[in-house]
Formats: structure tokens, sequence, C-alpha cells
């Protein structure tokens, strides 16, 4: 079977049961991505792949293909210390301009704007909106909920990864505004994961009424050496449903409005 990347050599002196090592993963990781991106609109905010289209439809697909493979590019371009030797963030930098430019508009880059839905038959609550950002920012994701229409008495659930106990990993979960204690209650997870046949999860849960921002930090990592997520972030500030945070440390700041929806990054 051919493969769209050449592998390297095996190492067995580093990885003695299989010869793999990272290099081996970033090839995986490039051929996939190399493969993907032979099927991106020519503003490259959609990834068309083949296939029977989901009921959501082939603009939902589409953006469903480059948002599913950023996650991948994030991952194989952290883990090299920011090396990216194929332009991989410039080329969802162009994407995330494209599709964001005109949101909703019948074109060949513009997103699909999130409404309201039914879930499973059951309608939502009429005017009840929640709109979500979620920035990557080196191994921490930074989680944003706004919730516009609630009722009274309406409360807010949010989670971050399952894991489970025999897993390598560590799904944190920090909660930085608007909710009831910002460390999560650990559940069972409904079902297990591809490693395990039960996991943990993280829960944030908080009260809303009419208009409220919530904002969350959350990782998943292999490293036991990490700083917890809390000495992450130095401080936060939500007014008037714009949420901005500034990272501990380094000083920079990432501002996330609602209306229209823009992410800001600058150092410090």
């Amino acid at each position: 079977m051919s493969t769209p990347f050449e592998p390297p050599a095996e190492n067995r002196r580093t990885s003695p049961r299989t010869g793999y090592t990272r290099a081996h993963w970033e090839a995986v990781a490039d051929g996939l991505l190399t493969a993907a991106w032979r099927w991106s609109t020519p503003g490259r905010a959609l990834l068309d792949l083949p296939g029977r289209p989901s009921r959501s439809g082939v603009r939902s697909d589409g953006l469903e293909g480059y948002a599913r493979t950023f996650l991948a590019a994030a991952f194989r371009v952290t883990g090299a210390d920011g090396d990216d030797p194929h332009g991989l963030l410039e080329r969802y930098a162009h994407g995330l301009a494209a599709g964001t430019r005109t949101p909703g508009r019948d074109d060949t880059e513009s997103w699909p704007p999130v409404l309201d839905h039914d879930v499973q038959g059951q309608p939502m609550v009429p005017g009840l909106r929640v709109d979500s950002v979620t920035v990557a920012y080196g191994r921490y994701e930074l989680r944003v909920h706004r919730v516009t229409g609630a009722p009274e008495g309406a409360r807010l659930t949010h989670t971050g990864w399952a894991t489970g106990p025999e897993e390598p990993l560590t799904s944190a979960l920090y909660g930085l505004h608007g909710w009831d204690d910002p460390v999560p209650d650990l559940l069972r997870a409904p079902q297990g994961t591809a490693w395990t046949r039960w996991a943990h999860v993280p829960r944030l849960t908080g009260r809303c009424a009419g208009t409220s921002v919530h904002v969350s930090l959350a990782s998943l990592t292999a490293d036991t050496g990490d700083a917890p997520l809390p000495a992450a972030v130095g401080e936060v500030r939500v007014r008037e449903g714009t949420a901005e945070v500034v990272w501990a440390g380094t000083g920079a700041r990432t501002r996330i409005a609602f209306e229209p929806v823009e992410v800001r990054h600058r150092g410090r």
C-alpha cells in the first residue's frame, strides 16, 4: 500500500519495541495533512473531503474538515517547538480569514452560521443562544462561551476530555470566570475511550440568566511536570460580552469578542 509520506528509518536504540520515534509521528501527521489539503477550497477555508455528505450538509462538513485537521496541525507544530516546515499555520490563518469574512454567505469559502436547532428532536429554548470560541495557546485551550436569552434558573455545563485511569494523559480543566467553582467535579464518563473501558471527565457548572460569559482553560497532556492551569493566567477581564485573558509569564493578551466574533492576540 502506498503512503503520501516517506517514513524515517526505524530507531531501535531510542524505541526498542517498535522502532518508532517522534519523527515517525511527525511524518504521519505531515502525510495525513498533505493528503487532506488536496481537498481545500481556493481560499483555504473549507476542506471538502470525499465521501457521502452528513445530515448537516456539505458546507458544515467542509468546516469540520478544516477544524479537525487544524487540531492535528497545532499539535504537530507545538510539539516541534514552533517549527512549521510546511507552512501549516499560514494556511489555516488564510482559511480562518476567508471563512469568517462573510459568514453565512452562499459562496465558496464562507463558514455556515450556527443557529438554533433541534437536538435529537428536542427543541431548544426559544431565543436561547450559546456562542463558543476556543483559542489554542501553546498546550492550553482557552474556551469562552457567551450565553444569551437564558431563562432565570438556567445552568450551563462544560466538560473537559475523558481519560481513563490507565492512560498516560491528564485531562485538566479550570474555571476562570462565570462558574460556581473554578475547580471542576470529576465524574465518570458515560462510556470509555479508545484506550480504556471506562473513564473520568472533569465538569464545570455555572448559573446563567439573560446574557452571561463563561471562561475556562483546558489541557490534555502526558507531561507530569507542567504547571497547574491556574498558574497559566495572570488576569481575566470580562466586560460587555467581551473576554480578555492576560497570560502569566509573558504578559501576552488574548481578547475575544462576539459581536462580531473576533479574536485578537498581542504580545507584551
